[in-house]
C-alpha cells in the first residue's frame, strides 16, 4: 500500500513538473518574442518619427496660442465660467468706471495683500472659490503688464505661508496642494513667465513624447470601445488578448484628379472610424488638430471597390455587418477584404447620387493655416474632455456592439478598466488562453520603445546643459533662490525642506500637469488611451521628485514596478538640477523685470478684463464688511485711505441706480398689482428672476437714507449716506428673498461698509 501511494505521489509530482516546465518554456518563448518585437518596434518608431520631424520643419510644433494656453492652464475644464460666455455684455458707464477704480486698488500692493488675506480667512470660501480668485487676479494683473506687482505680492504671501507652516510644524507639507489663493498665484506665475521657455526648449520634448506614444499605440490593435491597446504603458488600458493583425498600406487620394501622394499604414482589424483617424493624421501631419474635420463630418471611400469597379463608402456598420445573436460587430478592413495598396479618399459627408464621386479632402495650405491661427481673430477656448470614443457614439443603442472583445453592458458599468481586462482574460469568449499576467511584458516592450523620448523630457526639464538647452529662464532661478532663503529661515535646518518646496512649486505643479494634459499646451487630440500612458510617465516624474523612498514588492502595482529601475537615476538628476540652479548667477528684481518685459505675451482677442474684474468684485461685495475692517486695521492701508477708496468704488457702481427712467421708479406710475416702492418688474413679494427687479441694467437694491450710529469707521464718510442692504450673495443665482425697496436722494451717494453694490446684472453674468 505504501509503495502504491509513493508511486502515485511521484507520478503526480512529475506531472506538475512537466506542466511547470511546459509553462516555463511558453513564457520564455513569449519573452523572446517580446524582445524581438521591441527591437523591431523601436526601429520602426525611430524611422516614423524621423519622417515626422522632417514634415514638421516647415510649420513647427502646433503650440496653443498664448490666449488658449493661459485659459486652459488656469481654468482647466471650466467651460461654464463667465469669462467664456460670449453673451456677457462688456460693462459700460458707471459700472466700467467703478471696475477701473477697483482695478486701481488691486494694483496697490497693500490693498491686494489685505484683499487676499481676508478672503483666505473666510470659512465660506471654498477651494474652488480660492482657485478662481487666484486665476482672475493673475489674468487681470497680467493684462496690464503688472507681473512684477504680482511677483511682489506672491513673495510676501509665500513668506507668510512659510512662517505659518513653521509655527504649525508642517513645513514639508507647504505647497503640496493647490488649495489657497497664494498657491494658485504661484502656479499661474510660473505658467505665464515660462511660456517663452516652453516654446523655445521644454515644450518640444513633451510634444515628441506625446507623438511617440500615439504612434506606438496606433501600431498595434486597439479596441474602439474600451480603448484597450496592445502597446500601452498603463496596465489599466492593456489589451490582454492575443491578436496577430496584418498591416495594410493605403494610398491616400488627396487630388481632385484622383492622384495620391501620401500613404498610410493601417491594420486589418481597424474599424472604419479608426482608419479615418489615421488617414487624417497623414493628411494633416503638419497642421493643428483644430484645423481638421472630425471623423463624424467625413466619409471613407474605397476607390476602385470590389474587383476594381466603382467606389464603396465604408461605414462602421451597414447591411453587411456581422451579427452574432444579440451582438453586432463593427466593420473592419478585414470585413471589407481591403487589399494592400488600396486607394482611399476622405470626402465630406454630403448627399450624392449613385456613382457620383465626391471631392476628396486635401491638406490645407500654409496660408490657410496662418489665417486659422491669427491671434487677433481667436478667442480663448477652454479645452474640455477628450473627444468621444466609439463607445460614446454607439452607447444608447439597444444592441450589444463590440469590436475586438465583447464586454457585457452590466460589466462595463460596474467594473473599472483593469478589472474588466482581467475578467475578459479569464472568460470563455476565446478558447485559447495564456496567463493574463504574461501580457504585462507588453508594458516592458512599449516602455523600451519610447524610452528615448521619456529621457528627453527629463533632460529638458531637469538639466542645465547649455549646449543642448542654451536658454534658462530667469524666473526659475529667481523664485528658487527665494525659496532657499525662506527654507533657511523657517526650515529648521532640514535640507529636504528647500527640495520639497521647489518640487512642489514647479515640477509637480507645472511640468506634471503638462505631461498629463499636453492638449492644454499643444493643439492636439488626446485620447484616453494615450492619456493613461502619459499618466505613467507623469507619475514617474512625481516619484523622481519625492524624497520618500517607497519599497516595492511582488504585490506592488505594475505601473510602479515599470520604472522602478530608473527612479534612482531620475532622483539624482533632480538633486543635480537643483544644485546647478543654485550655482547660477543671481537674478535681481531688475533682471527679472527686464526678462518679463522682453518676453511679455499679451492676452489678445476678445478676452475682456472688465468681466474678470467684475467676477473679482463679487467677492469684494460678498465679504465687504470684513475687507473694510481689515483695511482699517492695517496701518499702511489707513495712511492711504484705502477703505474709503473701496467705498468710493461701490459709490461709483451705485450711480447706475440713479440713471433711471421716471416711469420705471415713480410709485404713481407703477402697476396697481405691484407694491408701492418696488422697481419695475417687482411684483408684491415676488422674486428676482430674468429681467425682473432690475433698474437700467442694475439690481433693484434696497437703498435707504442712513445715518451711521454706534461705532463709526476710522475714515471720513458724509453725514447722509446710502446703505444697500440685503444684497444677493452671488450674482447669477436665484434670490428667493423679497424684492428690494429704495428711496431716492438727489445727492451723490456714498455706500458705507454695511452693504456693497454689485457690478453687472444677473442676466449678464
Amino acid at each position: 500500500m505504501i509503495i502504491i501511494i509513493t508511486v502515485a505521489f511521484q507520478r503526480r509530482s512529475h506531472s506538475k513538473d512537466r506542466q511547470f516546465k511546459k509553462l516555463e518554456g511558453k513564457m520564455e518563448r513569449f519573452e523572446m518574442d517580446v524582445k524581438t518585437e521591441c527591437k523591431r518596434a523601436f526601429t520602426e518608431l525611430q524611422t516614423d518619427m524621423s519622417d515626422l520631424t522632417k514634415d514638421m520643419q516647415g510649420s513647427g510644433i502646433p503650440f496653443q496660442q498664448f490666449n488658449n494656453y493661459a485659459v486652459n492652464m488656469m481654468f482647466a475644464g471650466q467651460t461654464d465660467h463667465p469669462i467664456f460666455d460670449k453673451n456677457i455684455k462688456t460693462p459700460s458707464g458707471s459700472l466700467a468706471r467703478g471696475l477701473e477704480e477697483f482695478y486701481a486698488l488691486l494694483a496697490n500692493k497693500d490693498f491686494c495683500l489685505v484683499f487676499i488675506r481676508t478672503l483666505e480667512e473666510q470659512k465660506m470660501m471654498t477651494t474652488k472659490d480660492k482657485v478662481n480668485v487666484g486665476s482672475l487676479l493673475t489674468i487681470t494683473l497680467h493684462r496690464e503688464r503688472k507681473m512684477m506687482h504680482l511677483t511682489d505680492v506672491l513673495k510676501v504671501l509665500l513668506a507668510e505661508a512659510a512662517e505659518e507652516a513653521e509655527n504649525d510644524n508642517r513645513t514639508k507639507s507647504m505647497l503640496r496642494r493647490t488649495e489657497s489663493i497664494m498657491e494658485k498665484l504661484l502656479t499661474n506665475w510660473f505658467l505665464l513667465s515660462l511660456y517663452p521657455f516652453l516654446k523655445i526648449s521644454a515644450g518640444e520634448s513633451i510634444y515628441w513624447l506625446f507623438k511617440a506614444m500615439k504612434y506606438q499605440i496606433d501600431k498595434g490593435p486597439m479596441d474602439a470601445f474600451e480603448g484597450l491597446a496592445k502597446y500601452s504603458l498603463s496596465d489599466k488600458y492593456l489589451l490582454r488578448e492575443n491578436f496577430d493583425p496584418k498591416t495594410i498600406t493605403i494610398e491616400v487620394i488627396t487630388g481632385e484628379d484622383g492622384s495620391s501622394d501620401k500613404e498610410a499604414k493601417v491594420l486589418d482589424v481597424d474599424t472604419v472610424s479608426q482608419v479615418k483617424d489615421k488617414l487624417l493624421d497623414v493628411i494633416y501631419t503638419n497642421h493643428a488638430y483644430s484645423s481638421r474635420p472630425s471623423i463624424q463630418e467625413i466619409d471613407l471611400e474605397w476607390r476602385g471597390g470590389t474587383k476594381g469597379r466603382g467606389h464603396i463608402t465604408l461605414k462602421d456598420h451597414d447591411v453587411t455587418t456581422e451579427n452574432e445573436g444579440q451582438w453586432r460587430r463593427l466593420n473592419t478592413m478585414k470585413h471589407y477584404q481591403i487589399p494592400d495598396g488600396a486607394k482611399m479618399a476622405l470626402v465630406p459627408r454630403t448627399e450624392s447620387g449613385p456613382g457620383e464621386l465626391r471631392t476628396p479632402i486635401t491638406p490645407p495650405s500654409d496660408y490657410d493655416f496662418i489665417q486659422f491661427h491669427n491671434p487677433d481673430a481667436d478667442e480663448p477656448v477652454p479645452v474640455t474632455s477628450p473627444p468621444p470614443t466609439q463607445r460614446d457614439v454607439e452607447e444608447g443603442t439597444e444592441e450589444k456592439v463590440w469590436h475586438l472583445i465583447k464586454v457585457k453592458p452590466a460589466e462595463r458599468k460596474k467594473r473599472n478598466l483593469r478589472e474588466r481586462a482581467l475578467t475578459r482574460a479569464k472568460s470563455m469568449y476565446r478558447p485559447e488562453r495564456v496567463i493574463s499576467e504574461i501580457y504585462l511584458l507588453q508594458l516592458v516592450s512599449t516602455k523600451g520603445t519610447i524610452q528615448e523620448y521619456v529621457d528627453r523630457v527629463f533632460d529638458a526639464l531637469l538639466t542645465m546643459d547649455k549646449q543642448q538647452f542654451p536658454v534658462f529662464p530667469p524666473p526659475i532661478k529667481h523664485m528658487f533662490d527665494y525659496l532657499d532663503t525662506l527654507a533657511e529661515k523657517h526650515g529648521d535646518g532640514d535640507p529636504d525642506v528647500a527640495h520639497i518646496w521647489k518640487s512642489n512649486s514647479l515640477p509637480l505643479r507645472v511640468w506634471v500637469n503638462m505631461l498629463k494634459s499636453p492638449q492644454f499646451v499643444f493643439d492636439i487630440r488626446l485620447s484616453n488611451t494615450v492619456m493613461a500612458s502619459l499618466d505613467i510617465v507623469a507619475q514617474t516624474f512625481i516619484d523622481a521628485c519625492s524624497k520618500v523612498e517607497r519599497k516595492l514588492g511582488v504585490k506592488s502595482p505594475a505601473n510602479k514596478l515599470l520604472y522602478a529601475k530608473e527612479i534612482p537615476e531620475y532622483k539624482q538628476k533632480v538633486d543635480t538640477y537643483y544644485e546647478d540652479v543654485r550655482s547660477q548667477p543671481d537674478v535681481s528684481d531688475r533682471d527679472l523685470l527686464t526678462y518679463l518685459d522682453q518676453n511679455f505675451q499679451e492676452l489678445t482677442g476678445k478676452f475682456d478684463r472688465l468681466i474678470a474684474l467684475n467676477e473679482l468684485y463679487k467677492y469684494a461685495t460678498r465679504y465687504g464688511d470684513r475687507i473694510l475692517d481689515a483695511l482699517d486695521e492695517d496701518e499702511n492701508c489707513k495712511k492711504q485711505h484705502l477703505a474709503f477708496k473701496l467705498e468710493k468704488v461701490s459709490s461709483t457702481m451705485a450711480e447706475n441706480l440713479y440713471d433711471v427712467d421716471p416711469t420705471e421708479s415713480d410709485p404713481t406710475t407703477a402697476d396697481p398689482g405691484q407694491d408701492q416702492g418696488h422697481a419695475s418688474g417687482g411684483q408684491g413679494q415676488g422674486h428676482t428672476s430674468g429681467d425682473q427687479g432690475h433698474i437700467n441694467g442694475g439690481f433693484a437694491y434696497e437703498v435707504q437714507l442712513h445715518h451711521p450710529s454706534g461705532s463709526a469707521p476710522n475714515h471720513e464718510t458724509p453725514d447722509d449716506v446710502y446703505e444697500i442692504t440685503n444684497p444677493p450673495d452671488v450674482i447669477g443665482q436665484d434670490d428667493n428673498r423679497p424684492q428690494n425697496k429704495y428711496t431716492k436722494n438727489p445727492g451723490k451717494p456714498s455706500i458705507p461698509r454695511k452693504g456693497f453694490n454689485y457690478g453687472m446684472p444677473p442676466q449678464n453674468v
